[in-house]
């Protein structure tokens, strides 16, 4: 199942899904803590999507805000026990359905440079590489909405 964050609920597993699913790809290794110390701010601007499992358990999220009439995506991770399901692709099309409730153009997103999975995941939903982006070691994707 797919709702919106609550976040005395959701976000300590938020926490937890970022620190084993998407830090281990992040080129910015003297961040992380700064990150994680983010992460409760940057999930103030914008929905998140949580999917749980049949015991109330979150495995996995997206996180979007829109700005200048684009959707960015800023994080999305599901649980490595719970890939290959479908989940990703749910959290996906709630995220470009909000997009497109918002009137949004386009959609964006930065992806580590060198995971590949997490590329080819985008391009099967038609996102396409746009630029590197050095300062944050990144490629940006995006696609029409």
């Amino acid at each position: 199942m797919i709702r919106l964050r609550r976040p005395a609920l959701d976000d300590e597993a938020i926490i937890q899904l970022v620190k084993r699913e998407l830090l281990p790809h992040s080129h910015l290794i003297a961040s992380h803590e700064q990150l994680l110390k983010e992460i409760p701010e940057r999930l103030k601007v914008g929905p998140t999507y949580v999917a749980v499992d049949r015991h109330n358990r979150t495995i996995g999220f997206v996180h979007v805000y829109v700005r200048e009439g684009t959707l960015i995506i800023d994080m999305l991770a599901v649980a490595q026990d719970s890939q290959h399901r479908g989940i990703g692709r749910q959290l996906m099309r709630k995220a470009e359905q909000y997009g497109k409730y918002k009137r949004c153009s386009q959609a964006r997103m930065m992806v580590d440079y060198g995971n590949v999975r997490a590329e080819r995941f985008y391009e099967r939903r038609g996102y396409r590489f746009i630029r590197f982006v050095p300062a944050v070691v990144c490629h940006e994707m995006g696609k029409k909405l």
